[in-house]
C-alpha cells in the first residue's frame, strides 16, 4: 500500500488479501474525510488532493516499470480515484453530468480500447485513463438498475451490491477450483456469482442484521436527522 517494494511479497498466496488490506486502509480514510473535510463542506480540495496525488503516483509507476503490479493491485493512491467515484455517483447531480456525456465517454472508451489492443499505445496513462472511463460507465449502469420501479430486493444493482463483500470474498477460490475442474469461463463466472450471494443470503445478512438488532437494543445514538427540532 505504501512501499511498493513490499508488494510482491504481500502478492504470494492471496492476492485478494492484499486489495483487502488496501480497502481497510480506505475505510480509515472514509472516518477521516467525512469527519474533517465533507461535514464542513470542503468536498473541493478533497478531489483536488486525490487528483494530484493520483497523478504523482502514475508518474512515479511510469518510470518504474517493476512497480506496475502494486499500482494496479496494492496501491491506496491508485485505488482512491474509483473508491471516490462510487461515492460520488450516488449524488444526483454527478450522475445528470456524467449522463450528459455518455456517448463521448463510450466512443473515447472503444477508442482507447482498440489501441491499446492494437498496440498502438503504451502508456499507462492512457491505461488509467480508460479504466475510468470504464467506471463512470458502470455508475450510469448501476445508477439506471437502480432507479427501476421494482422492490429494493429485486433491483439487481442492489442485489450484487449488497453481497459485494461476499462476492469479493469468495469469487478467486471459487474461479479458480470451477476452472480447474475443467468449466468453462462463463460456468466459473455464474458459479462463483451464485454461490457468493447464497453464502450473503445465508451468513452475511443474518449476521448484519443481529448487529443492527444489538445495535437498537443497547441504544446506539440517533442520527442528527432523527433528533427532534427544538427552539430556543
Amino acid at each position: 500500500m505504501f512501499r511498493p517494494s513490499l508488494h510482491v511479497c504481500s502478492f504470494q498466496g492471496n492476492a485478494p488479501l492484499t486489495t483487502a488490506m488496501v480497502e481497510e486502509w480506505l475505510y480509515v480514510l472514509y472516518a477521516v474525510v467525512f469527519h474533517s473535510m465533507l461535514l464542513r463542506g470542503s468536498e473541493k480540495p478533497f478531489w483536488i488532493a486525490i487528483v494530484t496525488a493520483w497523478f504523482g503516483g502514475l508518474m512515479y509507476t511510469s518510470s518504474h516499470g517493476e512497480h506496475l503490479g502494486w499500482w494496479h493491485n496494492g496501491s491506496l493512491i491508485g485505488f482512491l480515484p474509483y473508491w471516490w467515484m462510487g461515492a460520488a455517483f450516488l449524488g444526483e447531480r454527478v450522475r445528470a453530468l456524467a449522463a450528459r456525456v455518455k456517448y463521448p465517454l463510450m466512443a473515447t472508451w472503444g477508442l482507447l480500447t482498440l489501441l491499446l489492443l492494437m498496440g498502438r499505445v503504451d502508456s499507462l496513462f492512457v491505461v488509467e485513463a480508460r479504466k475510468a472511463i470504464l467506471a463512470c460507465l458502470f455508475g450510469l449502469s448501476i445508477a439506471a438498475l437502480d432507479s427501476v420501479r421494482a422492490p429494493g430486493w429485486l433491483r439487481p444493482g442492489m442485489v450484487v451490491g449488497r453481497a459485494g463483500y461476499s462476492v469479493y470474498a469468495f469469487h478467486a477460490p471459487l474461479l479458480v477450483l470451477t476452472l480447474t475442474l475443467g468449466a468453462p469461463w462463463w460456468v466459473a463466472g455464474a458459479a462463483a456469482i451464485v454461490v457468493s450471494l447464497l453464502v450473503h443470503l445465508l451468513y452475511e445478512k443474518p449476521l448484519t442484521d443481529l448487529g443492527k438488532s444489538l445495535a437498537r437494543r443497547f441504544g446506539a445514538p440517533r442520527s442528527p436527522a432523527s433528533l427532534p427540532l427544538t427552539s430556543t
